[in-house]
């Protein structure tokens, strides 16, 4: 039934704790996986407000994530491989709710973990689970996240 499964990863507890769900979903489908990560920027318009820190600082630590992302999605991508299951990796850079129903288009199932925030927080933060379940082309199955 689930041929192309979508995992969006933006290296939270949160997104490793679906991690089983999808190698179990995908191994019973048998299906592919392709596992998204959504670079946000860390500058936003607001951070001009305040006093930014300098620009080499903020490239240092972009690439610092980018590098620690890349290899978590491979060490991730190597377990999907290990048990059998194809997975490709896709790195995309802006708003992650948005990507994620971009990408969603062919897919056959978006799996994805959910932060657990409550009302008012969602409210506040904006929740990408949210967006995606409303704005998704395809089924959404979300894992919630509680924090132990």
């Amino acid at each position: 039934m689930y041929k192309q499964i979508l995992f969006p990863h933006d290296l939270s507890e949160a997104s490793e704790a679906v991690i089983p769900h999808v190698l179990a979903m995908a191994k019973q489908s048998q299906a592919n996986v392709t596992v998204l990560y959504a670079e946000e920027f860390l500058v936003s318009p607001a951070m001009g407000l305040y006093n930014p820190p300098a620009p080499e600082i903020l490239d240092k630590i972009e690439t610092d994530i980018r590098d620690y992302a890349n290899q978590r999605l491979k060490e991730i991508q190597q377990q999907f491989q290990s048990a059998g299951i194809s997975c490709q990796l896709v790195v995309r850079r802006g708003h992650p709710g948005a990507l994620i129903v971009e990408q969603g288009a062919g897919q056959d199932l978006i799996m994805m973990g959910s932060r657990g925030l409550g009302t008012i927080s969602s409210v506040l933060l904006g929740s990408v689970s949210n967006y995606v379940l409303h704005h998704a082309p395809c089924p959404v199955l979300v894992v919630p996240h509680r924090e132990s």
